[in-house]
Parts: structure tokens; sequence; C-alpha cells
């Protein structure tokens, strides 16, 4: 049988020296302090578990303005593709435009070197005298051209078919030069040029003197 230790008694008194006694239910104290840190622990949960719900609502965030930056990424190069596509598309068509003026300049190429050929066809065959008269006979016929110097007071007409007229009023007083006054001292020409010819010239000279001269 195990021998029980002996403990020495002691008597707790207060400040006046008065004896302090316990109640039998001494275990209530104890009792008491578990409630009160059980309490601290469930309001450091409630704490804690506020802390986990911000900062979830916070990585959330984040990872909402994560995806946005990718979707805006892929957006710009999607943009950057549709601007490379569009400048595709224009040197498609410049292509296109080269393809077709190339097509052009080899169907003018190709009328050229007839023109080119039918030269050179020209060049071995000489021309004969057949052809030299032919060409001959085309050209305008050189004649000889008379003039004719005339005084006249009366009234009168320039045949039509001359190459040159020229009138000149010297005499006092006015007349008409296809039916226009022509006053005294006044002068006019005409002359054709190439091979046309001057149409007929009326005139009126009576009181007067034209001095009339014609070439043809």
């Amino acid at each position: 049988m195990a021998q029980e230790t002996a403990y020495q008694k002691v008597n707790i008194v207060d400040a006046d020296g008065n004896l302090v006694s316990f109640s039998g239910d001494g275990g209530g104290g104890g009792s008491n302090a578990s409630a009160d840190k059980q309490d601290e622990q469930t309001a450091l949960l409630t704490t804690i578990d506020s802390n986990v719900t911000t900062i979830s609502s916070a990585l959330a965030d984040v990872a909402i303005a994560t995806k946005q930056d990718e979707q805006t990424g892929i957006l710009s190069l999607i943009q950057d593709d549709t601007s490379s596509l569009t400048e595709l598309s224009e040197i498609k068509n410049i292509a296109i435009y080269i393809n077709s003026d190339t097509a052009n300049i080899a169907s003018q190429t190709g009328i050229i070197s007839e023109k080119l050929d039918d030269v050179l066809t020209a060049l071995d065959n000489p021309a004969t005298e057949t052809t030299l008269l032919q060409v001959r006979d085309r050209l305008p016929v050189s004649a000889q051209l008379t003039p004719a110097y005339n005084s006249v007071s009366n009234s009168g007409t320039v045949s039509a078919g001359k190459t040159a007229i020229a009138v000149f009023n010297f005499g006092a007083n006015a007349g008409t030069l296809n039916g226009v006054s022509f006053p005294s001292g006044a002068r006019v020409g005409w002359e054709a040029t190439g091979n046309n010819t001057l149409a007929a010239v009326t005139y009126d000279a009576t009181g007067t003197t034209f001095l009339i001269s014609t070439l043809g």
C-alpha cells in the first residue's frame, strides 16, 4: 500500500485578518474562464472569416482586372491583325492592277511589234516606179499665178478663186466694199492660205477711185 504525502494546511486571510472561506463550488471559476476563452476564440474566428472574405473579394477583383487586361491585349492584337489584313488587301489590289496593266502593255507591245514588222517589210521591198508615180500624183500641183492691177471708178466684182486681193481708195470720196463704206485713203487686203482661195468681193467706186490688185 502506497504511502500518502502529507501537505501543510494553509489558511488564507484578507487584509483585515479575516479568514477567507471557499464554497464547495470550487470549479465554477474555471468554467467561467473557459467560457470567456471560447468567446474570445469565437470572436477571433469571426474576424478571421471576415478578413478571408475581404481577401477573397480582393483576389476576385484582381483576377477580373487581369482578365480584362488580357482581353484588351487580345483585342489589340486582333486590331493589329485587322490592319495587317487591310494592308495585305491593298497590296493584293495593287498586284491585280499591275497584272492588268502588264497585260495591257503586252497588248500594246504586240501592236507596236506588228507595225515594226510592216516597216521592216517595206524596207525590204523598196518603192517601185509605179508607187513613186502614185505618190507624185497625190502631191499638190504647183502653178504660176498671174498678178493683176486695175484702177476703177465704177461698181463691180472681183471674181472668186483669187489667192490674194488688195484694195486702195485713193480718190477724194468714200465708196463701198462688200456693202460697207470704204473711206478715202483706206487700204485693205486678203490672202488665202494653203490650197484655199478667196470668195468674191463686191465694190462700188462711183465718185471716187479704187486701186485693186489681185493674184491668181
